[in-house]
């Protein structure tokens, strides 16, 4: 009786799980955000003398505007560095918890008018950035991982994403006592860790040019040649 022989699984060089530690990380410290917010926001925003329609409205225009500027992204990160890409994206995530740390930790005295405004930009701006993260991650992953890792690469990608929900669920329960801007103030941390861990040990991805050569060569039909 024939058996079908199935290749032996690669070991994975240290050298990179670094670089996929690297394109993940701020995929975690966005989805971590994420998580967080769903709750600190409301907590924060209630102290600060927002209702809950406000605080609503807040989360969901950040994630109504995350969704669309998503393809747009992946879009951007075929045309240019997703290094690049990376490192605009992973300071801004981490921006704007800084910002709701200023105004949340009431550094500033506000109304809750202006403080409510504050927060929807710095919303804004962590969705806005964050929604790079995804994209320009699959695409590391597809750039450093070798056909038999592909799938390996992607499921650490779900993972991770996984993974940052369920800490910002898990800070949100840590920083009970201390208040919601102790939390954002651990993100904002957390955002600069990953910038320099992107900067230390993120490759430069493959370059524009071999990316579109090595999609021309996959296009190509065996029967009619190049497919116009």
């Amino acid at each position: 009786m024939a058996t079908t022989e199935y290749p032996a699984l690669e070991r994975t060089p240290p050298r990179f799980k670094l670089e996929l530690a690297a394109a993940l990380s701020g995929v975690i410290v966005y989805t971590c955000a994420n998580g967080f917010m769903t709750g600190g926001l409301g907590v924060a925003g209630r102290q600060l003398g927002l209702g809950d329609v406000e605080v609503g409205l807040i989360l969901g225009l950040g994630a109504f505007v995350g969704v669309i500027a998503a393809p747009g992204w992946g879009y951007a990160s075929e045309l240019w560095s997703r290094r690049k890409l990376m490192l605009l994206a992973v300071p801004m995530v981490a921006l704007g918890p800084a910002i709701m740390v200023v105004v949340t930790g009431q550094f500033v005295m506000l109304s809750a008018a202006v403080a409510g405004i504050i927060l929807g930009a710095a919303r804004l701006i962590q969705a806005v950035f964050g929604a790079a993260l995804i994209p320009v991650a699959q695409g590391y992953v597809a750039d450093i991982t070798q056909p038999s890792q592909r799938v390996r690469g992607m499921g650490g990608l779900s993972a991770a994403i996984s993974f940052g929900t369920l800490s910002g669920s898990a800070l949100l329960w840590l920083t009970g006592r201390l208040g919601a801007t102790s939390g954002f103030a651990i993100i904002s941390a957390l955002g600069i860790l990953a910038c320099l861990i992107v900067l230390a040990y993120l490759p430069r991805s493959l370059a524009l040019a071999p990316r579109f050569l090595a999609r021309k060569r996959h296009c190509r039909s065996p029967i009619s040649g190049p497919i116009s």
